[in-house]
């Protein structure tokens, strides 16, 4: 009886995990308005990141995001990929790897630098 049990819960673990497989998708912006990164992301970025000693044009920021060029140089953005970006992802994460450190973004800031990124990461 014992072997039944372990089979079925082999065949369930199997089940689920085609299951969550399958539900991945691509993100429908069907209606969203266009992000703009000159009137929306540059002003999330400039007042939350780009302060002196972060992400500024000083000597001593590791790399700057103030400009859309700056941005985009380091890679860290996949256009149409948010959940791959390592801007995006960044901005989830807790604790002392929190970006910005001075504490977290809004809902709606995170959400315009996701629907930015899957909409392709334009210089508009």
């Amino acid at each position: 009886m014992n072997k039944n049990y372990f089979k079925l819960g082999i065949l369930l673990l199997l089940i689920s995990t085609i299951s969550l497989n399958s539900c991945k998708h691509d993100v429908d912006l069907t209606g969203v308005p266009e992000i703009s990164f000159s009137n929306d992301i540059q002003l999330i970025l400039s007042g939350n990141c780009s302060m002196n000693g972060c992400h500024g044009t000083d000597a001593s920021s590791e790399f700057p995001l103030v400009t859309y060029q700056n941005v985009m140089d380091e890679g860290d953005v996949k256009e149409g990929d948010a959940n791959g970006s390592k801007l995006y992802e960044v901005l989830l994460r807790t604790g002392e790897e929190r970006m910005p450190p001075s504490g977290p973004l809004t809902d709606i800031q995170i959400k315009k630098i996701f629907i930015w990124i899957e909409q392709g990461a334009k210089d508009n």
